[in-house]
Formats: structure tokens, C-alpha cells, sequence
């Protein structure tokens, strides 16, 4: 089964989490870490609607609607997932609820615009912290490797490596894992 140009696409997100989060710059991770869980979704979708064979087209708004797409995206990959359980503990409480109160997107959002706050303005830096781009990026793999197969025209070599490079990606950032481990769910 050839692979699909969305897989293409999602892939190259999935390694700029990586690459950004080796760099340090947290802000853009968390960006492309909340950008690939949006569009996983979108894909999710897609191949949805080509099941459904919906006739004229996708209406545009069905994909502009992010919540919809984070649902997607955590609905097929998280909701009954025992690895992602048995790994992170308490980091999955935690996304659950930036997912269930809107704040994947607010972290999209922080990783990229100056913000006017309280005390005056605020850069991507100083809003998005290392620990909290640290799970964005773990969880984007996860859901990113968890819809291989048939919506991306992808087999399980595809997924073994995703999860590999999850794992690694964990090893060499072992600290911050523990550090997220520690924190009580927000």
C-alpha cells in the first residue's frame, strides 16, 4: 500500500517536534507538537468522509473547527491506549485535561504570538515552558503513530519507529520526564 502525501506531511511535523525540542526552542515544538495532533485529526477525518462517500466535497468548515480535530486525533489514538497509560501516569491526566478544557490550542497559539497579559507583554518563550512542550510532542507521537495503517497507507514498520523514536526521544530527555512526573495534574 503506497504511502499517502498526508502521511508526508504529518512525518515532516512529527520531526520538526523533534528537531525544535533539540534546539530548545520549546515554543515552535509545542507549536508543531499541537499542529500534528490537529492535523492527524484532520486526516482521521478525511478518510472518514471518503468511507462515508460523501459526494461534492468536504464543506471547508467541517476542518476549520480545531476542538473537532483534537478530538479526532485523541479519540482514536488515547482514549484506550494501555502504553500511553503505563508510560505517563499522571502526564496523561494532564493532557487529558488541556484536551477537555481547550488548551491544546491556546499552547499552539502561545508557540508562536507576542502576547498583551497583565503585566504587559509576553513572548513564546516565556509561555511555553520545556516541560510543557516536552508532553506536547510525546503525546503528538503517540497519536501520530497510533494512525498508521489504513488512514495513512502506512504498515506497522512505520509505527515501530515512531514509537522508537518516542522512546528515545524520552530516554534523552529523561530529566524533564521525571520533572512532568513529579507535577500534580493541571
Amino acid at each position: 500500500m503506497p504511502k499517502s502525501k498526508i502521511y508526508y506531511t504529518l512525518h515532516k511535523y512529527w520531526r520538526l517536534c523533534l528537531k525544535f525540542y533539540s534546539d530548545q526552542d520549546y515554543p515552535l515544538a509545542a507549536f508543531f507538537a499541537a499542529t500534528l495532533i490537529e492535523e492527524t485529526g484532520k486526516a482521521v477525518m478525511i478518510k472518514e468522509h471518503e468511507a462515508q462517500e460523501v459526494t461534492g466535497g468536504v464543506p471547508k468548515k467541517t476542518f476549520r473547527d480545531h476542538q473537532a480535530k483534537y478530538l479526532e486525533a485523541v479519540s482514536w489514538a488515547l482514549f484506550v491506549n494501555l502504553r500511553v497509560t503505563r508510560i505517563y501516569g499522571n502526564i496523561e491526566k494532564r493532557f487529558g485535561k488541556w484536551f477537555k478544557k481547550g488548551r491544546i490550542f491556546k499552547i499552539r497559539n502561545a508557540g508562536l504570538y507576542i502576547e498583551k497579559g497583565k503585566r504587559g507583554f509576553h513572548t513564546p518563550d516565556e509561555r511555553v515552558s520545556k516541560t510543557t512542550a516536552f508532553i506536547m510532542v510525546c503525546f503528538a507521537g503517540e497519536i501520530f503513530g497510533e494512525i498508521q495503517g489504513d488512514i495513512l497507507g502506512t504498515g506497522p514498520e512505520e509505527f515501530k519507529e515512531i514509537i522508537q523514536e518516542i522512546d528515545r526521544f524520552i530516554g534523552e530527555n529523561a530529566a524533564t520526564f521525571k520533572e512532568a512526573l513529579k507535577e500534580i495534574p493541571v
